[in-house]
């Protein structure tokens, strides 16, 4: 009986080291696996790293062109403020200037007629000079031909 309780003990004692042996060999193929996603995830860590690193790159170019277009709008624009400044200054004087000469338009307009209207009436009087002229000549000769007349009495 002692043999087959010891037959016994080390079919346990082997069935329980192949049970250990088994789940030994599992947990080797677990960490295997375990490995091999944290090998693949590092690949994808390592892959996200350096497509972060680019962009970051890409970010600080782009930073550093605002930074001279930035720098080239203040430039032109303080080169520009000067020009702009005179022209508004040309524009205020072409508009006041504009506006002097439609008054001076209108002065000339008003002179005009004014002058016009003082022909007519020169051209009015000197018909009435002529004519008083005409009259002054007739009643001369009708006081020369009264004179004659008397005269002649």
């Amino acid at each position: 009986m002692c043999t087959y309780f010891n037959l016994w003990l080390t079919n346990t004692a082997a069935d329980s080291v192949d049970d250990h042996l088994q789940e030994a060999n599992n947990l080797k193929a677990e960490l295997r696996d375990s490995r091999k996603e944290i090998e693949l995830k590092g690949e994808e860590f390592l892959s996200k790293e350096s497509e972060l690193c680019n962009q970051k790159q890409k970010l600080e170019d782009v930073l550093l062109e605002n930074a001279k277009l930035t720098n080239d709008v203040e430039y032109y624009t303080k080169q520009l403020s000067e020009p702009i400044t005179k022209l508004e200054q040309m524009v205020s004087i072409n508009t006041e200037l504009s506006e002097t000469i439609s008054k001076l338009r209108k002065e000339v307009a008003d002179t005009e007629l004014a002058v016009n209207s003082r022909q007519t009436d020169l051209t009015t009087s000197r018909d009435q000079v002529e004519q008083e002229k005409y009259t002054v000549k007739e009643l001369e000769f009708l006081l020369s031909e009264a004179n004659k007349r008397e005269t002649e009495l």
